[in-house]
Order: structure tokens, then sequence, then C-alpha cells
């Protein structure tokens, strides 16, 4: 991926962390994460820190996280409360939602309609 679509994440609000594996960071403007949660985290690939801050990508992290990629036995997940993590839902915009939310939903990774 070389850039982020202008918008990409208009009106997430509820978007608390981002998950990038890209080695190379792509281009990123103020208008993809103006309205993004204050206190979202970015997740990067170990070693490339300097690239991402170098591209201007913290300004709109609280903050920054490496991670190791080709990791099976340490999954990325940043969530304190692991009991619940996996119980979360999520609309199409990335909003959580409940168990009454009607409609498509996210969780656990697969897209389900909840009716």
């Amino acid at each position: 991926m070389e850039s982020i679509g202008r918008q990409a994440f208009w009106g997430c609000y509820e978007l608390n962390q981002v998950i990038s594996l890209c080695m190379t960071p792509p281009i990123a403007n103020d208008r993809n994460f103006s309205f993004i949660s204050k206190n979202a985290i970015l997740f990067i690939p170990v070693g490339t820190r300097q690239q991402y801050e170098d591209t201007g990508w913290s300004q709109y992290f609280s903050k920054t996280e490496e991670f190791d990629v080709l990791s099976i036995t340490n999954p990325l997940r940043y969530n304190t409360d692991e009991d619940k993590c996996d119980t979360y839902r999520y609309d199409l915009s990335g909003k959580r939602v409940d168990n009454n939310y009607k409609g498509l939903v996210i969780s656990k990774g697969k897209k389900f309609i909840s009716k």
C-alpha cells in the first residue's frame, strides 16, 4: 500500500487502534485520522518507528507500539480486558456496538448479520 485514501477513517470516533503491516509507511494526511479517538494507538512492524515518525504518523496517535509481524505466539492484542476482548462487536464503520444492534456486524474477525 502506498497511500491511504482521503477521509478513509472519517467518523470512526471509537477507532482506538490502527495496525499497519507496512514496512514503508503509506502516505497519510491530516484528513485520514482527524476524527478518530484521541487515545488511539498505532501498531507498526518492529524496526519501523523512525520511518513512521519521519513521515508524520506519530502526530495522529497518542502512542506507537512496535510488534513482530511474523510472531504467532504473541498475537497482537492491546486490550487489558482479555476476557471481554473476544466478545466486542463492531459495525462496518468500525464503531463498537452492543448485542442489541441489528445489521451487519463484525466480531472475532468474521462478518455476520445480527437480527
